[in-house]
C-alpha cells in the first residue's frame, strides 16, 4: 500500500513538472518566434550548450543558418527563454541606438571567494560597477591606441616566419592550424599579458598549457553549472566556486606584470593602455586592487 501511495505521488510529481515544463517551453511558440528544435523538458537546450563533442558555438551557427528569413530565433535555458538576434540592425539597435533599454545583462552573483575575478568580468558587471569598468576600458580600444601596438604583433609575426622556416628545413610540410595557434597565443600573451611565452621559438610552453586547460570542460564542471542554473540561490549558499585553477596562474601573471609596469617599465602593450586610463580617472577607487582585477579580467577577454 505504501508503496502504491509513492509510486501515485511520484507520478503526480513527474506530470506536474514536464506539463510546468511543457508550458513555459511555448513561450516564443506562443509569441510566434521561431525555436531551435531540439528543446527537452526542463533542459531546453542545455544539453547542446553544454555537449563535450559538439562545441555550443557550432551549434549556434547551425541554427542561425536554418533560420532563413527569420531575423530572430528562440533558445531555452533548462526553462529560460532567450533570444538570438541575427540582423545587424537589430544587434545594432539593442547594443548602440536602443543601449539605454539593454543596460543589464543576466547576474550571475558568484558568492565563493575564489569567484571574484569571475564577479569583475565586464560581462558580469551591472549599474554604476559597469559603467565605472567601461570608462577605465573604453579609452584604450580607441584605433590610435590599438595601431600602437602593432609593433608588438610584426615582432610575433617575425617569429612566425623563422618558425615556418625552420619547420621546412626538416619537413615537407607543417600543420597551420598548430603554426597559426601558436602565433595567435603569442601575440595574445605579449600584447594583452605583458610577457613573451617564446612558443614559436619552442613550439610549446607554460602559458600555452593553461590556456588549453581552462578551454576543456570536465563532467564535474558540466554538472556544477547545470545546478547552478536550476538552482541558482542553493549555489550561492552553497558558496560553489565556478573558477578553473589556470585562472589563478593568468591572475598572478598580471599582477606580477602590473607592479613591474608601476615600477617603471613599459612595452606599449594593452597593460599600458588600460593603466594609463586608469590614471586619467577621477575616481579614488580607480587605482585599488578592485581595479587591478579589472585589467585581469579585460585581459581574459583576449582568450
Amino acid at each position: 500500500m505504501v508503496m502504491l501511495v509513492v509510486l501515485a505521488v511520484l507520478v503526480v510529481v513527474v506530470t506536474a513538472v514536464l506539463a510546468y515544463s511543457k508550458h513555459h517551453l511555448n513561450y516564443w511558440a506562443l509569441r510566434g518566434v521561431p525555436t531551435a528544435p531540439g528543446a527537452l523538458p526542463i533542459l531546453g537546450h542545455m544539453h547542446k550548450f553544454i555537449s563535450k563533442k559538439y562545441p555550443r558555438w557550432l551549434y549556434a551557427d547551425e541554427v542561425y543558418r536554418s533560420l532563413g528569413d527569420s531575423t530572430v530565433c528562440g533558445f531555452y535555458e533548462m526553462m529560460k527563454p532567450t533570444l538570438m538576434i541575427a540582423d545587424p540592425e537589430l544587434v545594432k539597435a539593442v547594443l548602440i541606438k536602443d543601449f539605454d533599454y539593454f543596460v543589464d545583462r543576466r547576474i550571475f552573483n558568484f558568492t565563493s571567494d575564489k569567484d571574484e575575478i569571475l564577479n569583475e568580468m565586464l560581462t558580469q558587471a551591472s549599474g554604476t560597477h559597469w559603467k565605472g569598468i567601461r570608462s577605465v576600458l573604453s579609452p584604450s580600444f580607441t584605433s590610435g591606441r590599438m595601431k600602437g601596438m602593432y609593433p608588438l604583433v610584426e615582432q610575433k609575426a617575425d617569429a612566425l616566419l623563422d618558425y615556418i622556416h625552420r619547420e621546412l628545413k626538416t619537413k615537407t610540410s607543417i600543420k597551420l592550424k598548430k603554426c597559426f595557434g601558436l602565433y595567435t597565443l603569442e601575440v595574445i600573451s605579449s600584447c594583452a599579458f605583458g610577457m613573451d611565452t617564446n612558443s614559436l621559438r619552442d613550439g610549446h610552453s607554460t602559458f600555452n598549457t593553461q590556456v588549453e586547460n581552462i578551454f576543456k570542460t570536465s563532467t564535474i564542471r558540466m554538472i556544477k553549472i547545470i545546478f547552478f542554473l536550476c538552482f541558482p540561490k542553493l549555489s550561492n549558499v552553497l558558496k560553489m566556486s565556478f573558477t578553473q585553477p589556470e585562472v589563478f596562474f593568468f591572475r598572478d601573471v598580471i599582477i606580477e606584470t602590473i607592479k613591474q609596469r608601476e615600477a617603471g617599465e613599459k612595452r606599449g602593450d594593452f597593460l599600458d593602455l588600460m593603466m594609463e586610463s586608469r590614471d586619467h580617472q577621477s575616481d579614488p577607487t580607480s587605482k585599488t586592487s578592485k581595479y587591478r582585477n579589472v585589467s585581469i579580467t579585460v585581459s581574459f577577454i583576449f582568450l
